[in-house]
């Protein structure tokens, strides 16, 4: 009987372990994600290395993705926007794509879409440093799968202005060669 009891109680250990980060990863993707808004969001306006803060968002969304439900896909296209931005930008046309695919995978095909409540920089501070922290609470309890969300979200937010804008300028360019 004691071995039924201590065998079940071992696997009850198991089941509730799996997928679960141990607590001082967790500290160090907390610290990354705490790091990355600092980087990214100055006291007043834009940070001092918002590249290095977002290439310490993707870490962080490639250090708690192995502890979400997103395919290995997904997981994939992190670690190569990851290696783009790290190479090249982090506005790289090719790591904006892929990172749209990303998030594409993880949201039932849809495309990510800037809030409607956001109409000048500083409302998109406001909403970006929210999710940070709504991200960061996430990890620490477990919803690994809406912190990497987030973080995505956020990542979108930083980069989707610029690719508009090289879309726009990209549009215009083309009108003016073929009228």
């Amino acid at each position: 009987m004691k071995s039924r009891f201590f065998t079940f109680g071992l696997l009850v250990v198991v089941l509730l372990s799996f997928g679960a980060i141990k607590n001082g990863e967790v500290g160090k993707i907390d610290a990354k994600i705490k790091e990355a808004e600092s980087l990214i969001f100055g006291p007043s306006g834009p940070g001092d290395n918002p590249k290095k803060g977002f290439e310490l968002l993707l870490d962080a969304i490639e250090m708690t993705a192995p502890h979400t439900e997103f395919s290995p896909e997904f997981k994939n296209k992190i670690a190569e926007v990851k290696k783009i931005s790290k190479e090249t930008s982090f506005l790289n046309p090719e790591g904006i794509a892929l990172l749209n695919k990303a998030y594409r995978s993880i949201n039932d095909g849809k495309d990510f879409q800037m809030p409607k409540s956001i109409s000048q920089i500083k409302d998109a501070v406001v909403y970006a440093r929210s999710q940070i922290e709504t991200a960061r609470k996430d990890l620490n309890n477990g919803k690994y799968n809406n912190s990497v969300k987030l973080l995505l979200e956020t990542c979108l937010m930083i980069v989707t202005p610029v690719e508009k804008k090289i879309r726009g300028l990209i549009y215009q360019a083309r009108l003016s060669l073929f009228p």
